[in-house]
């Protein structure tokens, strides 16, 4: 089964689709505020990259998200 521009526009202004976006920004956004600073440079270290790393993957799903968007769109 192949997912149209219609399904994306239909998925994306779902209720339940844009709490779970929101949610994913609010956490992007308390992940980017807290600070990362422990008790020693290695925890401090180790804290920032997991940081980091979730806020990648964070990113990466949303591009996901907007890549496919492009792809189907791009087929019409």
């Amino acid at each position: 089964m192949a997912i149209t521009p219609q399904d994306l526009q239909d998925w994306n202004s779902n209720p339940v689709t844009k709490l779970i976006f929101s949610g994913i920004d609010e956490s992007l956004h308390e992940l980017r505020a807290e600070s990362c600073l422990r008790a020693t440079a290695d925890e401090t270290a180790m804290r920032a990259s997991f940081v980091e790393g979730l806020a990648e993957g964070i990113n990466a799903l949303k591009d996901g998200y907007y890549a496919a968007t492009e792809a189907i769109g791009g087929e019409q």
